[in-house]
Parts: C-alpha cells; structure tokens; sequence
C-alpha cells in the first residue's frame, strides 16, 4: 500500500504465512504527537482472509461443533484444489426442538468476470441431515457460508455438523 501527502509516505507491509486459517483484522491509527487528545488523524483497517488448504485425498473438510443461535452465520474460506469441479457436502443437525430453515452459499470471485453464486436453502427437523453440491472453479478460493435463517425463531446451542468433499 502507498499513502501519499505533501511528499510523506509509508508503506505497510504483511507477511500472512504464520497466520492460521480463517478471518485476521487489524488497524493501524495515527495520531497527532501535538494534539493527542483529538483522536486518530486516519486509521488504516487491514483484513486477511486465509483459505484453508485441502491437502488431504479426496480433498475434505469437516466442521464439528457449529453452534447456530439467531441469525449466527459461519463462514469459511476454503482453496478449491486443482482438478476440482464440484463441491458435495452434507449437513447434519442434532438438538432443534422445531424444525429450522438453513441457507448454504458459496461465492468464488473471478477476475474481470461475473461472481460464481450458489445457494441452497432447506428446513431440517431434528435430528436429520440434507446433501448438497454446487459447481466450482478449480484453482478460485471459494467462500462457504452456513446461516440459521433469520425467522427460525430462538435458533439453538446445540452443535451442528457440516462434511464437505470437493
């Protein structure tokens, strides 16, 4: 990044190869040494997001424990390896007292193109579970976001579980 005024610059630099996977956010504010007290002259907000890489044969993911209360949703980010061209997951609830309304969507971004966009939505009883399976790209870190639908009333601590197979 290059921040320029009145020929002051800096440059901020990121190395991300230590970081876990998942969503990382930081700032960094600059104050005024004479006058402290007005608060920061400009923040500058940094988000990294790093993708989980499936290096295991089929590539899968499992996630264990999700806890959807009211209008909780989980997101992952997740490196669609090469070769790849579907994405089949199963999704499996325990603990719902009423049945309860899911919405699954992945979103790849590409270059000078349209978003790839799919979602499913579908209401489990407990306990039950749902398939599904979506199109990606191979080589386009993928986005997957799990939500307990907004009207489903309390939603639930009850863990929920979710496999994944590209």
């Amino acid at each position: 990044m290059l921040l320029t005024h009145n020929g002051c610059s800096f440059n901020i630099f990121v190395d991300p190869t230590h970081l876990t996977p998942g969503v990382h956010c930081s700032k960094i504010s600059r104050f005024d040494r004479k006058s402290s007290w007005r608060g920061p002259v400009f923040r500058i907000l940094i988000t990294i997001l790093k993708p989980v890489e499936l290096t295991n044969q089929p590539a899968s993911i499992a996630f264990d424990g999700m806890h959807f209360v009211l209008g909780h949703i989980e997101w992952s980010f997740i490196d669609v390896p090469l070769g790849a061209t579907w994405i089949e997951g199963t999704f499996k609830v325990f603990g719902f007292d009423t049945p309860c309304r899911f919405y699954v969507s992945i979103v790849q971004l590409l270059q000078r193109k349209r978003p790839v966009v799919s979602d499913s939505a579908f209401v489990l009883a407990r306990p039950s579970s749902r398939e599904f399976s979506f199109r990606v790209r191979e080589g386009v870190t993928m986005e997957l976001i799990v939500e307990n639908f907004w009207s489903n009333g309390r939603g639930s601590q009850q863990s929920t579980d979710a496999f994944v197979e590209l």
